[in-house]
This record gives structure tokens, sequence and C-alpha cells, in this order.
């Protein structure tokens, strides 16, 4: 009937208003970790000795 179907709307719009009233988790960003730093290193040297050997040699070589 409709007073239950009221009562049915009212105790679901409670539960939203207090879903959203929590906040959200904050998210604590991350480092990168020792190895990721050391491989992402190596691969800028190596696209840098990739691009190196791309040029044209000069008058010495």
């Amino acid at each position: 009937d409709q007073g239950r179907n009221v009562e049915d709307c009212r105790t679901k719009l409670a539960e939203l208003i207090l879903a959203i009233a929590t906040p959200p988790v904050i998210r604590k960003p991350s480092k990168p970790s020792r190895g990721a730093k050391q491989r992402r290193l190596n691969e800028k040297h190596v696209q840098a000795d990739r691009k190196q050997n791309r040029r044209r040699p000069g008058l010495g070589d």
C-alpha cells in the first residue's frame, strides 16, 4: 500500500544520503621503487643512444 511505499522510499533516501555523506578515501600517492627508477633511466639511455646513432656522422667520423 501507499504508506509502505512511502516508508520504503524514505529508508532508501536515508541510505543514499548516508552513503554520500561519507567522504571518499583519498589515495596516498606512492613513490616508484628503486628498480623502477633504474629501469626507466636505462631505457632513457638506450633511447638516447638510438637517436644518437641516427644522426649523420660528423667531420671527424
